[in-house]
């Protein structure tokens, strides 16, 4: 058995009193450089799944939020309609991600300040500034149309640039119609991108109100292309300074439950101080998870939604009572005609 380790939740992050443009500088100077070093010495060769598994990314916290690394296989437990499955594959390494970043521009963030909204793209850099070095992003923005600011890349530079031009058009070859929200078509562009990324495990950070009123893609079909994709969805629901609004809540229950069909999570922060914690919060989670595999007892081909149970418990003496995050099921693949 591996030593079991515990990674704290954030209280706080950095002191943010530094300047705006210091901050950013860092990011690209800083933090990856140090990154490259640690991981460098310590990378080991990714051990790859069998084909015809289902792989699950798995976060596993304890009653106080506190990550929790160091589990085997043995600790899981995956039942499927009341059947236990064999694990057939188990890793875990901090790992290359392919990260998708995905601002929202419309109208309806307009109760954002600039600072404010400063703030959080400070907060995405630190995030990603904190992940694998070897790690590609691309970096998007959405209002009435979806715009694609910097495609994969592994640069700093080239990621700070791009974050800071979210939301303008100044040296933009593509211009970015500033109005409706198209928040369903913006993330089906961004799952467009994702399902050409390099790394095999797939992030999409998503920076919005939650609010739709200019798509074509229906909130159906994009929950059901998230279940099919594999990614990760991380939401920052932004309220800003307006206080939370009908539209407000009922945002966060859309953005969560896109959140939660991925494995992934919707955060709520109401302030500044929240905003830079819940950064490194995602950055804290995406170092400390599980790939599983497993495989499925659905093999009929025909796509429909399979549900599934992950337990995680420590081994004797301990009696701590852990919570798994994850997909709750998986689509059975379509069989081909």
């Amino acid at each position: 058995m591996n030593a079991l380790r515990h990674y704290a939740a954030p209280r706080t992050l950095l002191a943010w009193s530094v300047a705006y443009v210091v901050l950013l500088t860092a990011f690209s100077v800083s933090n990856r450089a140090q990154q490259q070093s640690a991981d460098t010495k310590t990378g080991a060769p990714l051990a790859q799944p069998p084909a015809g598994i289902v792989t699950l990314i798995v976060s596993v916290t304890d009653s106080d939020y506190n990550y929790v690394s160091g589990l085997t296989k043995d600790n899981f437990t995956i039942t499927e309609d009341k059947t236990t499955r064999e694990i057939s594959f188990f890793s875990e390494q901090n790992e290359p991600i392919s990260i998708g970043v995905l601002f929202d521009m419309s109208d309806s963030m307009t109760g954002i300040d600039r600072g404010e909204y400063d703030q959080v793209k400070l907060a995405v850099l630190h995030l990603i500034g904190h992940c694998h070095p070897a790690s590609q992003v691309f970096v998007a923005d959405f209002s009435n149309n979806f715009r694609l600011i910097t495609d994969w890349t592994d640069k700093s530079q080239v990621i700070l640039a791009a974050v800071k031009s979210a939301g303008k058009n100044d040296g933009q070859q593509q211009k970015l119609k500033i109005g409706q929200t198209a928040l369903y078509d913006g993330c089906m562009s961004a799952l467009d991108i994702l399902a050409h990324a390099t790394h095999r495990k797939q992030v999409l950070l998503l920076i919005t109100d939650g609010e739709d009123n200019h798509s074509a893609t229906t909130f159906s079909e994009l929950r059901q292309r998230l279940r099919a994709s594999g990614v990760l969805l991380y939401t920052i629901l932004a309220i800003g300074r307006r206080g939370p609004s009908e539209l407000d809540i009922a945002g966060q229950a859309i953005v969560d439950e896109m959140s939660a069909v991925t494995g992934g999570r919707a955060f709520f922060p109401r302030d500044r101080t929240e905003v830079e914690e819940v950064a490194e919060r995602i950055a804290i989670e995406l170092q400390h998870q599980y790939l599983i595999g497993f495989t499925p007892g659905n093999r009929k081909g025909d796509g429909k939604w399979t549900p599934i149970k992950i337990k995680a418990t420590l081994p004797p003496p301990f009696k701590k009572s852990l919570i798994v995050h994850s997909r709750n099921g998986y689509l059975s693949p379509v069989a081909a005609p």
